[in-house]
């Protein structure tokens, strides 16, 4: 089936109508601004792009992982998924059309801090593939745990062990453990910080090489478990 921009249109708003009709997401949304406003009134600049990635990687986990499985499981309570996944829409155009708007909101979002906190030595160029790798590859672990879970507000209780894989491995930066070390060094938080901040990481960050590498390889990762639980799904 080829792809058609029309229904892939239909579907985009589709989602961004329902988002519309939702304040819990909006809040989801705005909750690192809000954020970035605080640390922009507390901090010193010398603080100001430290307070940039911890509120990227919020941007990053809570809209792409939490927005998404919402959205997702909502479809499947509504009974709207299986009508989806049933009609003549090809895979491409159900993913790109529902994971679209996301995208975006995680862009808006991390750029919203960026013009808030505003520090002087960031690379624009990495810090917009760094919010696009990362993003997607939490869109994708969103929508597959919106498949999996029963309910929307189950969705929600699923989504926090992701979003804390994003989040709480930052204060563990300056383990002497070993093991710890290597663990997070593979995780989308520490990777993204290598990028933007590695002097955060004293001898631990990754090269850029590695740290795209291995963002690019969780979107793969996700994107396989993606296909894997939508076809199942899709034949039960």
């Amino acid at each position: 089936m080829t792809f058609s921009f029309k229904r892939f249109n239909a579907i985009f708003i589709k989602e961004l109508q329902d988002f519309r009709s939702n304040i819990n997401y909006l809040v989801i949304c705005l909750l690192p601004m809000f954020l970035a406003f605080i640390y922009k009134m507390i901090f010193s600049n010398t603080l100001l792009k430290y307070s940039l990635v911890f509120t990227t990687i919020m941007s990053v986990s809570m809209i792409g992982i939490i927005f998404s499985a919402g959205t997702f499981s909502e479809e499947k309570e509504k009974h709207t998924l299986r009508v989806l996944m049933l009609s003549p829409l090809s895979e491409l155009e159900i993913f790109l059309g529902k994971t679209l708007l996301t995208y975006i909101l995680i862009l808006l979002s991390s750029f919203g801090n960026l013009l808030i906190l505003n520090p002087s030595d960031l690379n624009i160029l990495m810090f917009i593939i760094v919010v696009s790798l990362a993003g997607y590859g939490s869109i994708l672990f969103g929508i597959t745990i919106g498949m999996l879970a029963p309910s929307e507000k189950a969705s929600s209780v699923l989504s926090l062990p992701i979003v804390f894989l994003y989040l709480i491995p930052i204060f563990f930066i300056e383990s002497g453990n070993v093991l710890i070390k290597k663990i997070t060094s593979v995780l989308p938080h520490h990777n993204i910080i290598s990028i933007l901040m590695p002097e955060m990481l004293s001898n631990n960050a990754n090269s850029i090489f590695l740290s795209i590498l291995y963002l690019v390889l969780w979107i793969v990762f996700g994107l396989i478990l993606f296909i894997v639980i939508y076809r199942k799904k899709k034949i039960q």
